[in-house]
């Protein structure tokens, strides 16, 4: 099945994402990847490679297509939700 998975940010204190996708990538996980949980500090390349910035995710929302012919599921869309961290949850400058 393929997977792809989506960051987008959210600011704080909004009720909504931005539309803007921070990351995106489109892969194949294996069963029992790692996809990051809510509470989880990831840290993303935003723009060029050597800025990077973390975030914390705040929700995560799949979506996944069917087809009824084959009776399967082909592709899956996780889109996972990211804010800034407060400044006592992690050791790193968020703004970095």
């Amino acid at each position: 099945m393929r997977v792809r998975i989506q960051f987008q940010y959210q600011a704080p204190g909004a009720t909504q994402p931005e539309e803007v996708t921070i990351s995106d990538v489109m892969t194949e996980l294996q069963s029992g990847a790692a996809v990051p949980s809510v509470g989880d500090i990831v840290a993303l390349m935003v723009g060029n490679p050597r800025n990077f910035r973390t975030f914390k995710v705040i929700g995560r929302y799949y979506h996944y297509s069917y087809e009824a012919e084959r009776d399967i599921i082909f592709d899956c869309q996780i889109i996972v939700i990211v804010t800034d961290p407060e400044g006592n949850e992690i050791g790193l400058n968020p703004a970095a």
